[in-house]
């Protein structure tokens, strides 16, 4: 079994990577300590550890052995959805590496289920493909980092492009309140998810994939999302009056707002 310097060194020359572009994209970090990691001369705390994977782009499971066998599971499965996906939209590995801003090394060790993408990685992947998130939550849900309705909400705000900031104030709240949503150090009230459902423009049935969705509860909250993400469209309509866009939303909104109106 390969100890953490005999994987990091691997990982890196798999990306063509240099240990100084390596210490590069973590932020500053010397040639010497890298070499010094690979070496086993100095063992990286756990914070370089997630700051390496996040250069190399992978789950940072794949260095703790203990987790290997299941990290494995989980990236094929993965891993094979991304490939599945991707040739259903006839793109080429190195397509989407491009579109997606990652490199063609991380592809291919992804769908060749060598490691995990992290979920920023996977949100990349997703939008280049032009595909929603829910093509890879049956996966998704064996993937450590989502099964919370904490990584949902991060999986959604990072589709939509939104800041943490931007939504805790959407929401009135602090920023380090939806860091701890997402980190699943608070778990939000079914009325604060149906704000935040609002506020991304999404169903909020999405973070209840595991629960019935007919409820009473559920269905009274899913229309006050639907009449927050109504209010937010009418916002943006006053402030860009122009915008084809935000005038198509605000009527495709207005609609759905009537109907579900014309059901109760």
């Amino acid at each position: 079994m390969k100890n953490f310097g005999e994987k990091l060194k691997g990982l890196r020359e798999e990306r063509n990577l240099s240990q100084k572009e390596l210490g590069d994209k973590m932020g500053g970090i010397t040639q010497q300590t890298i070499a010094q990691y690979e070496k086993k001369e100095t063992v990286p705390k756990f914070e370089t550890v997630s700051k390496i994977a996040n250069a190399l782009e992978i789950n940072p499971n794949i260095f703790y052995s203990d987790f290997s066998q299941s990290t494995a599971d989980d990236s094929e499965e993965i891993g094979e959805r991304i490939k599945e996906l991707r040739k259903s939209k006839g793109v080429s590995q190195k397509e989407l590496a491009q579109k997606a801003g990652l490199s063609i090394g991380s592809i291919q060790g992804y769908e060749q289920g060598r490691y995990n993408p992290k979920l920023e990685a996977i949100v990349k992947m997703a939008d280049a493909l032009e595909v929603e998130l829910d093509n890879f939550y049956d996966v998704l849900l064996q993937h450590g980092e989502n099964v919370s309705i904490g990584g949902k909400i991060k999986a959604m705000r990072l589709q939509k492009g939104v800041s943490q900031a931007a939504l805790a104030k959407c929401l009135g709240v602090s920023t380090d309140m939806i860091c701890q949503y997402e980190v699943g150090k608070r778990k939000p009230k079914v009325e604060t998810l149906s704000r935040i459902a609002g506020a991304l423009g999404v169903d909020l049935k999405v973070f209840y994939d595991d629960l019935p969705q007919k409820t009473i509860e559920l269905k009274r909250y899913e229309n006050i999302a639907l009449v927050n993400e109504f209010e937010n469209a009418c916002f943006r309509l006053v402030n860009f009056p122009d915008s084809e866009e935000i005038t198509e939303k605000y009527e495709k909104l207005r609609k759905k707002l009537i109907d579900r109106l014309s059901c109760m």
